[in-house]
């Protein structure tokens, strides 16, 4: 019954907004009677409907201010977005944002598949899902693989485009280690922060031994910072810090591990702050909170998508921002349909599962990579 209301409510808001958008694009449509002030004149407490939004995201607090200052403007419901439990001030949030999914014990959590958020997603993999059902949507993707300096590779004579697979990966990287003293470069960065180089693999759903084999046989005297080396596991974030405001020109690999199929794959991303929508709330609040996430991931008239105005790289198909090459990667990924693989949140183990990947690198036995392995499938 919840969800055939919802569904109503979301029709008369997106004809409301469509009315609104007939008459005057500039102008919000006026709800009121003779009697009442048009939404510019209404205070937050006079809206149709109030909801309160934990987005879990205090750097990006003014941004998610002024959507939701448009979606009042827009439809009359005023969303209140804070981004910490503490500002709440006692209010249940009807709409909230998580980033694991332990989390969503805290409250009971509607069923998001039937709405347009999951629909326009660009794989269905960027969900918490259990039974079957979808209870967190993705607003953000962090992209990871292997970051490489385009100018190293290129003096090798290859460049980002000849490495479509394992195999091509394997040939260049064992004839930089074959060239290095000529070089002057090896072909894998040292693990500066071997926890986190564990924690990007241990949640690769594919088998990486030959992938880890290759790297560790052939490490690099020094770091990709320091020039040294081609190649570095990494994500967007650790690629945008290690390429020193712009002085290294630094690209991205898909992570290839040797699996089938993988020269028609894309990126690997985590997905990050996980929408959610409360379903013990009053059926009016949670219609109001679909229609919202559907128009976060909606076109404007103009053509713009007001996730991207978060200025993140966002999981949606409309969604268009992508401020630096491996961005523009993802977004080319989704628009020509490669299959992304998406995976967990990084596990909490990643510490133990880095010295057991070490460990084995030291000493690569049959023993030290079983133990390796179950530290990975650990829960």
């Amino acid at each position: 019954m919840k969800k055939i209301l919802a569904c109503i409510w979301i029709i008369l808001l997106c004809l409301s907004l469509l009315l609104y958008s007939i008459l005057d694009p500039g102008t919000p449509v006026s709800t009121a009677t003779p009697d009442q002030p048009t939404p510019q004149e209404t205070t937050c407490q006079e809206m149709v409907v109030q909801l309160h939004f934990l987005n879990g995201q205090p750097v990006l607090q003014l941004l998610w201010d002024q959507l939701t200052e448009e979606f009042a403007q827009n439809t009359g419901i005023y969303v209140k977005t804070v981004s910490s439990q503490e500002n709440l001030q006692g209010e249940t949030p009807v709409l909230f944002s998580v980033s694991y999914p332990e989390e969503l014990g805290q409250w009971s959590c509607l069923d998001l598949t039937d709405t347009m958020a999951y629909a326009n997603l660009a794989s269905p993999s960027f969900t918490i899902s259990q039974n079957g059902k979808v209870y967190g949507i993705a607003n953000e993707a962090e992209p990871f693989g292997l970051i490489y300096n385009t100018a190293l590779l290129a003096r090798t004579g290859y460049t980002g485009e000849d490495i479509h697979t394992f195999q091509d990966l394997k040939t260049v990287a064992q004839l930089i280690t074959e060239h290095s003293d000529t070089l002057e470069f090896g072909a894998f960065s040292q693990p500066d922060e071997a926890g986190r180089f564990a924690a990007l693999l241990a949640a690769v759903p594919e088998d990486i031994k030959d992938f880890w084999d290759l790297y560790a046989g052939n490490l690099a005297a020094g770091t990709l910072s320091q020039e040294q080396a081609v190649f570095q596991l990494g994500t967007l974030t650790d690629m945008v810090r290690l390429s020193a405001g712009g002085k290294l020109q630094l690209q991205m690999l898909p992570l290839y591990t040797g699996a089938a199929g993988e020269e028609g794959r894309g990126l690997s991303c985590f997905g990050k702050h996980y929408w959610c929508v409360r379903e013990d709330a009053p059926e009016e609040e949670i219609s109001a909170a679909l229609a919202f996430l559907g128009f976060l991931v909606s076109p404007r008239l103009d053509g713009t998508v007001p996730v991207d105005d978060l200025t993140i790289l966002s999981p949606y198909r409309q969604a268009t921002h992508a401020n630096n090459p491996v961005a523009q990667q993802l977004r080319q990924d989704i628009a020509t349909g490669k299959e992304l693989v998406v995976c967990g949140a990084e596990p909490k183990n990643a510490p133990a599962y880095a010295q057991a990947l070490l460990t084995y690198a030291a000493d690569p036995t049959a023993e030290h990579w079983t133990a390796a392995e179950q530290l990975k499938r650990a829960p």
